[in-house]
């Protein structure tokens, strides 16, 4: 399967925002339900820390959740991968990392294409102190490093306010991608190829969502037969 076959299908799988979306809501200071006093003391609040704090509303775009999905997901599965039991297992690893990076760059692009660009003048020092941000990624670049980085940037876009910097962001799941697909071109004979890899990652999805995705089968696996899946029985 190739990469653009795979980003399409592992798409399909993609979910779970509705649970963001209420727990958002949950956030805002002036539900209906709320007194009146209540809503103008909260209004106040935010207002102060918005004025003298600086804080603004994170992450503040959808496509900014689905890079925190992704950078959550990224490190998660990364564990996984270290603790693997077998070849089957962490090509298994390798094929989600393969579906959080198709989530991470699509997010990226729709990111990009709604013009989320930086001025130069903002740009200025921006991967003069960090080699994985800059523009000629240093050789000694490894693909963890950059899963890492990826949610450092989320944790200061989240939490401090700083504003991501998508065409660096890009470049770096891009070098995440790439210096993994190499780590499996290096294990090929004993996890297949990155094609293949990608397709069996497809095929277990699909067992676990026949349909959509839905937040029930996300937490109530079969995990034997998406192992036979696997395992192409």
């Amino acid at each position: 399967m190739n990469r653009n076959d795979y980003r399409k299908a592992a798409l399909r799988t993609e979910g779970g925002y509705s649970n963001f979306i209420r727990f958002a809501a949950r956030l805002s200071p002036v539900q209906p339900p709320l007194p009146r006093w209540r809503k103008n003391a909260a209004f106040l609040l935010q207002h102060l820390a918005s004025r003298f704090m600086r804080l603004q509303p994170c992450p503040a775009t959808f496509e900014e959740w689905r890079l925190l999905h992704a950078s959550l997901g990224l490190c998660s599965e990364l564990a996984e991968y270290e603790n693997a039991y077998d070849h089957v297992n962490r090509a298994e690893e390798i094929g989600d990392l393969f579906w959080y990076l198709a989530v991470a760059r699509d997010a990226t692009l729709t990111y990009l294409s709604l013009g989320n660009h930086l001025e130069p003048k903002e740009l200025m020092g921006i991967g003069e102190h960090n080699p994985l941000l800059a523009p000629g990624l240093v050789k000694r670049f490894e693909w963890r490093d950059g899963i890492s980085e990826l949610a450092d940037l989320m944790k200061k876009r989240c939490f401090y306010g700083k504003r991501l910097v998508p065409d660096h962001l890009w470049r770096l799941v891009d070098a995440i991608e790439e210096h993994l697909c190499s780590r499996v071109a290096e294990r090929e004979r004993d996890w297949g190829t990155e094609g293949q890899i990608r397709a069996r990652n497809i095929a277990k999805l699909r067992k676990r969502y026949p349909e959509k995705f839905s937040n029930d089968l996300a937490l109530d696996r079969d995990l034997c037969a998406e192992r036979k899946v696997l395992e192409g029985k």
